[in-house]
């Protein structure tokens, strides 16, 4: 199953996946639209940012893990919360509906659900859904430096080893060449 992945050395703190978010979600499904709706649309990804030293910010694009066991789930006082043959854990379209009793807020380790008014003004639990009615999820295709990621595991392990390779090979050729040039001396 493809899974939102965050490189968060890549993130600028633009909050460009918030707006794709919050837009995709909406009604309108543009921006001047999502601004003037009422209810107003909700994100369900977070940009965090948290104070690494005096001069350093650590910005974070937060998503919906689709834990496996999820969390939430087990939670779910109604049983809204489910997980489809996709393997995304959601609560909208199931045998039951979301009371927003907030039991999967509460549960989620990583703070990724939100009870807000949902596009129709009924109150509920939102959380990430990986956009279904696109090929990429809008977080992912909006983000500017490719923080944000839709792949398969495999696939991000592999991308992460050829970048640590890379890395690696940059900094003993680097070596070497520092190497060389202090026994020219």
């Amino acid at each position: 199953m493809k899974r939102l992945f965050v490189r968060p050395e890549l993130c600028t703190g633009c909050k460009t996946c918030e707006i794709a978010c919050t837009v995709e979600h909406s009604k309108s499904k543009n921006l001047l639209g999502a601004m003037m709706e009422s209810p107003p649309p909700h994100t369900r990804v977070y940009v965090e940012a948290v104070s690494n030293g005096p001069f350093e910010i650590f910005k974070m694009p937060m998503t919906c893990r689709h834990c496996d066991p999820a969390p939430c789930m087990a939670a779910c006082i109604p049983q809204a919360m489910y997980r489809t043959v996709e393997g995304v854990v959601i609560n909208v379209g199931g045998a039951h509906a979301c009371i927003a009793c907030g039991m999967c807020v509460m549960m989620c380790p990583f703070g990724m659900i939100a009870r807000a008014l949902a596009p129709d003004g009924k109150m509920m639990a939102l959380k990430c859904d990986l956009c279904p009615d696109r090929s990429v999820p809008a977080c992912a295709a909006a983000c500017p430096t490719g923080a944000i990621l839709f792949l398969e595991g495999d696939e991000f392990a592999h991308q992460s080893r050829l970048r640590a390779s890379a890395i690696l090979s940059n900094a003993k050729s680097l070596r070497e060449t520092t190497m060389t040039q202090s026994l020219e001396e």
